[in-house]
């Protein structure tokens, strides 16, 4: 595993090669798609991460944000449209929209890589 929690293109490559005999629909998976699909599950589990550190935020493994009532609704909103600045991806929090009531069921997987969050900051690829 190279630094910052990335493999090198090889290992993405060799995943790919796995998982074809898998395939069934779409275009047939590449190391480079890989790399993007292992990017965009550890942006995930470090936006639910960032997310369970703010004080006074709700999250649960199954239920996500439980997000109820009009005024947690109301912050939900304000917090999900913010850029985040903690990755590469240029989008923001709002990865965690499809989150609201709804629990992540990779979260257990990915946070048993990497227990004490993967690696952050703007030269992280």
């Amino acid at each position: 595993m190279g630094r910052y929690w990335y493999f090198k293109l090889l290992t993405y490559t060799s995943a790919a090669l796995a998982i074809a005999p898998l395939h069934k629909i779409g275009p047939v998976k590449t190391g480079s798609m890989c790399k993007i699909k292992w990017k965009v599950l550890k942006w995930i589990y470090n936006a639910i991460e960032t997310y369970c550190g703010q004080s006074g935020f709700h999250w649960d493994h199954n239920h996500g944000g439980k997000i109820e009532g009009e005024a947690v609704q109301v912050v939900w909103n304000k917090y999900i449209s913010r850029k985040a600045h903690h990755t590469g991806i240029k989008l923001g929090n709002d990865i965690l929209r499809s989150f609201h009531n709804n629990g992540w069921e990779f979260y257990e997987q990915i946070h048993n890589i990497f227990p004490s969050g993967g690696a952050q900051g703007a030269n992280v690829f």
